[in-house]
């Protein structure tokens, strides 16, 4: 052989061996997509904001986000998987979540994590994506389970909670372990929103923070369902039941039923037990197997005969100015103030019925927040916050909400008590959701220190 072939074959071979070592990188690559959430690193950034990804991970990258979480479980799964053996239930995660993945990437979804039975996913997007994503999971649930029948098989049902917040996605472990996680309140609420689908037996339940996300409400089927008092949270929580899953008739009879069952629930949340009670029953003759709607006709009569009330006695009792709520901000603590004292006195105008009170209220709510809204806006504007787009979208839907209630009121659109429940109950969401969670980010954003740890 020449020289000039020893040399071209040996440049041959080093070609075949580069490229053979760039497939098998590639594949390692794709391999680790697998196994570890690429997107969530994506959307951590490094201590200098930038995207990260797998190379150059550090312990302590962070970043702070709003975005909507998701918690689903299958319901029941221990006493379905009893009858199965080791590879069987293999074989059924496999299949499953192989599935429910499939369906939440499409949505532009990020799982988090396989929790047992259960699945976190992440929807930097918002409110839309998640929703949309869970009502297309409950379907692909159920044409699953037409298989699950067809083959002997007991058909599972699912339950999913969602809530969207501002959360932290950060690297987290030690020397020899880290992970990608995302902390935060609004985590934590949004697990034990999927726990609350148990309690009514329905599959989707979602928080009034993911209802405000929404571009359009009215492009889904939703009815308000509770308030309800949450572990580890000092304020009550308003959840939505979303029903587009239902079947055909049992969507269309809750649709014709949704007024009276969410009069009946400001009722019931009003101690009047027995106009509660009455609408309860006109919405079972409508929807017979309305799930939710034989919880609170339950209720009811466990009122009646041992004086038990499943309520957080929100209509009554004061709303209590604290140190917690302090922000050091003198003129915007003095604006949150007076929201809590007008809540207060909305409280008070309701026990009493007096609905000019109720006016003189909502429409000093509406000239306070016009002008300090602005203010807020201008600071964000001239201190570069990054999360003020959600911010002030919140400031919009707000506005947006309060001045449909003030005009339903003047209206005499509907019964005053029941609109007098929905005004507590916007201003106690606004209250809880906003005023102490996203005006105090912002807050701790302006106090940020040279080295970017919060004060």
């Amino acid at each position: 052989m020449k020289n000039g072939d020893h040399v071209l074959a040996a440049l041959r071979q080093s070609e075949d061996a580069h490229w053979r070592a760039l497939t098998r990188l590639q594949q390692t690559e794709l391999a680790y997509r697998k196994l570890i959430p690429v997107g969530l690193l994506e959307l951590c950034g490094g201590n200098d904001g930038a995207p990260q990804d797998i190379l150059n991970i550090r312990l302590g990258d962070h970043a702070e986000k709003p975005m909507t979480i998701m918690f689903s479980d299958i319901r029941n799964f221990m006493s379905i998987a009893e009858g199965m053996t080791t590879t069987q239930s293999l074989r059924f995660f496999n299949s499953y979540f192989g599935q429910m993945d499939a369906v939440i990437a499409s949505h532009s979804g990020i799982v988090d994590k396989f929790i047992g039975d259960g699945i976190m996913a992440l929807f930097p997007a918002g409110s839309d994506d998640a929703l949309r994503g869970s009502i297309e999971m409950i379907r692909r649930v159920r044409h699953y389970n037409e298989g699950r029948v067809r083959a002997g098989y007991p058909p599972i049902n699912v339950g999913i909670g969602l809530n969207t917040g501002i959360v932290m996605v950060c690297i987290v472990g030690g020397e020899n372990r880290i992970n990608s996680t995302v902390i935060g309140d609004a985590v934590n609420l949004a697990s034990r929103l999927e726990a609350e689908t148990k309690t009514y037996r329905i599959p989707v339940v979602i928080s009034h923070s993911t209802l405000r996300g929404l571009s359009n409400q009215n492009d889904y089927s939703i009815r308000f369902l509770d308030r309800i008092k949450v572990k580890g949270r000092s304020q009550p929580v308003s959840i939505y039941e979303v029903f587009d899953c239902d079947g055909e008739a049992m969507r269309g009879a809750k649709h014709q039923s949704r007024d009276l069952f969410e009069k009946a629930v400001s009722f019931y949340h009003m101690h009047d037990i027995d106009d509660a009670h009455a609408l309860f029953r006109q919405c079972a003759e409508i929807a017979p197997d309305d799930a939710p709607t034989h919880v609170y006709l339950r209720r009811c009569e466990d009122y009646k005969s041992s004086g038990i009330h499943y309520g957080t006695s929100e209509m009554t009792s004061k709303l209590e100015w604290s140190v917690k709520h302090h922000s050091g901000i003198d003129d915007l603590d003095v604006a949150h103030h007076e929201v809590v004292n007008k809540i207060n006195e909305l409280t008070l105008s309701v026990a009493h019925g007096n609905r000019e009170s109720m006016l003189r209220i909502l429409k000093f709510l509406q000239w306070h927040s016009e002008g300090v809204f602005p203010i807020e806006e201008a600071l964000m504007c001239e201190h570069k916050y990054p999360l003020a787009e959600s911010h002030v979208q919140d400031h919009r839907r707000f506005a947006a909400d309060l001045d449909s209630l003030t005009a339903q009121i003047e209206e005499g659109r509907a019964e005053f008590r029941y609109l007098a429940f929905k005004g507590k109950m916007l201003m106690l969401d606004w209250f809880s959701s906003h005023l102490s969670g996203a005006d105090h980010h912002f807050i701790r954003f302006l106090k940020e220190d040279a080295s970017g740890v919060y004060l």
